[in-house]
């Protein structure tokens, strides 16, 4: 950016220039000045997203993309940055857990590890069965451990055993199409009735003899043996295959997903589809909870064993369906922030600490604590506030 009488030009995303007043820079920093102080820390762990270079490397969908065979514009890896949108957006707090982290030692900090569709090592798989064995909850979908760290498809899943199910084959091709299931766990069921409907690429499991598995979801058959359009709920729409499973294992549990949740989203971004993933997760409790708008961001970090901070940014930039990324029609008319409006009254839980005190020193505001578990309401947020955090 240069200044240039007494304006600076920011060149935007999508090329176009963007004019700042020079007071407006000077706002800018000075409101940066204020929270210098509120950057660093350890963050607060619920779950660690795989993000594999193993799979960036040697998936066969990546390959067109390291060949450029593909726009530019194509988003490499599409079901991690879906599935990141989908617990960003449901304000779980989310580290990356890279290949070289897949170790018993380094999992045993997150209540959850999340695999999105990941080529693992056999030394990996045998890292994740013991964080499981341990007390950890895994969720795995599609073929994840379906290929091994370069690529190589094997004939079954590496963590059949850990998921309770064996690969049967896959449901289709690389294309995500409509998928349908049927909901037979209690709180799926309570949020989504008779049936949770997306759009994914889909694999097909059965059920291992010797696991004892619960099927929260089986697949119905609509859109095959009986017509979408003309659904009806006295209808037997389900075909009792299973599609979304958890297993016990040791002390811990893992959930497998027979589609490629994270893909879908990435190419359809339904509400419904991120409310789903987002109960799965919360099966595991989180040690924060923020009841808001899906517009606030939410991180947390411990600065000391005494202090815990989090940020809330409000950020209402909408998701862009992945057709839409690729061909770049109508981003810079319509996708952009015309105004930023302020969120109000946003209840922040406290469920696995202690807290004596909290304090906005942006506002320069203290907050109620309220009891069982401990709970402050925010009373507004315009970019964005942080809330210092002293626990007992």
């Amino acid at each position: 950016a240069g200044i240039t009488n007494g304006g600076a030009s920011v060149f935007g995303s999508f090329g176009g220039p963007v004019y700042l007043h020079k007071n407006s820079m000077k706002t800018v920093f000075s409101e940066m000045k204020k929270r210098v102080e509120y950057m660093q820390g350890e963050t607060v762990k619920h779950v660690g997203l795989h993000y594999s270079q193993q799979s960036r490397d040697f998936r066969p969908t990546e390959l067109p993309k390291n060949m450029a065979e593909t726009e530019n514009s194509y988003i490499s890896q599409k079901n991690v940055n879906g599935t990141y949108e989908m617990l960003n957006r449901s304000h779980h707090l989310v580290d990356m857990v890279l290949d070289r982290q897949l170790t018993r030692q380094h999992l045993a900090q997150y209540p959850v590890l999340m695999l999105t569709n990941s080529c693992l090592s056999d030394v990996q798989c045998d890292e994740i069965r013991e964080y499981v064995r341990r007390g950890g909850t895994v969720i795995g979908n599609h073929e994840t451990s379906l290929r091994d760290e370069f690529g190589q498809s094997r004939d079954n899943f590496a963590l059949a055993d850990l998921f309770g199910v064996d690969f049967a084959g896959r449901i289709g091709d690389d294309t995500p199409h409509g998928v349908v299931y049927v909901p037979h766990d209690a709180a799926l069921a309570a949020a989504f009735e008779q049936v949770i409907c997306f759009g994914a690429c889909e694999s097909a499991v059965a059920l291992r003899a010797d696991a004892e598995v619960e099927v929260l979801c089986t697949r119905a058959n609509l859109g095959t043996e009986l017509p979408l359009d003309s659904f009806s709920a006295n209808t037997d729409f389900d075909s009792g295959e299973p599609a979304v499973t958890a297993n016990r294992f040791g002390s811990g549990s893992a959930i497998y997903i027979s589609s490629d949740v994270g893909d879908g989203f990435m190419h359809n971004p339904y509400p419904l589809l991120q409310r789903f993933v987002s109960l799965l997760v919360a099966r595991t409790p989180a040690p924060l909870e923020v009841d808001a708008p899906e517009a606030i961001e939410v991180t947390a970090a411990l600065r000391g064993p005494k202090e815990l901070m989090v940020h809330l940014l409000n950020n209402p930039t909408p998701i862009v369906p992945m057709d839409m990324t690729e061909k770049g029609e109508g981003l810079c008319t319509h996708l952009y922030l015309r105004e930023l409006n302020p969120i109000h009254d946003i209840e922040v839980r406290f469920n696995g600490f202690e807290v004596k005190s909290v304090h906005l020193p942006i506002a320069d505001m203290e907050l109620v604590v309220n009891g069982g578990p401990p709970s402050v309401v925010v009373p507004r947020v315009a970019a964005h506030e942080v809330l210092i955090v002293q626990l007992a």
